[in-house]
């Protein structure tokens, strides 16, 4: 196993979703080797129907560009449906010009949240970015959880 991968305790549930069948192969190994479960989706249409149909997602990559739904769209759908963190992973734009967008849109929950990231972003950054949005949504929920 690679030595950028590190087991967490508690694992998730991740929805990938980009155009690119290559991207979201890639991101699906090395999030499985983490031993996460990852669902996969091609476009926000697709991404949006999962996440109708009642999965419980830990965290949400999307790109930006593709086609049916693009990653704005998704994130303006989703922002107030689903309480989860979200990174986008794109290399059309620049971060600031992403953020610019974002919060036009109403659409920044947090400092973190949706986090950004280019592609292609070396594993052990993904990974980083990754293992900080699940740490952030665990005490998110702790602090929660009633029974916590």
């Amino acid at each position: 196993m690679n030595d950028a991968v590190e087991q967490r305790a508690r694992k998730y549930t991740i929805l990938i979703v980009d155009d690119e069948e290559a991207v979201r192969r890639v991101l699906k190994r090395w999030l499985e080797k983490a031993g996460h479960e990852v669902h996969e989706a091609a476009n926000g249409k697709e991404a949006l129907a999962l996440i109708e149909a009642g999965v419980e997602y830990g965290l949400i990559i999307t790109d930006l560009n593709m086609p049916e739904m693009d990653g704005i769209e998704l994130l303006k759908r989703i922002h107030t449906k689903i309480r989860v963190p979200k990174l986008i992973h794109s290399a059309t734009i620049v971060a600031d010009k992403i953020q610019f967008v974002l919060e036009q849109d109403g659409l920044i929950t947090s400092k973190k949240d949706p986090a950004i990231i280019g592609k292609p972003c070396p594993i052990k950054e993904f990974y980083a970015t990754v293992e900080s949005l699940l740490e952030e949504y665990e005490r998110y929920n702790e602090k929660s959880d009633p029974c916590a």
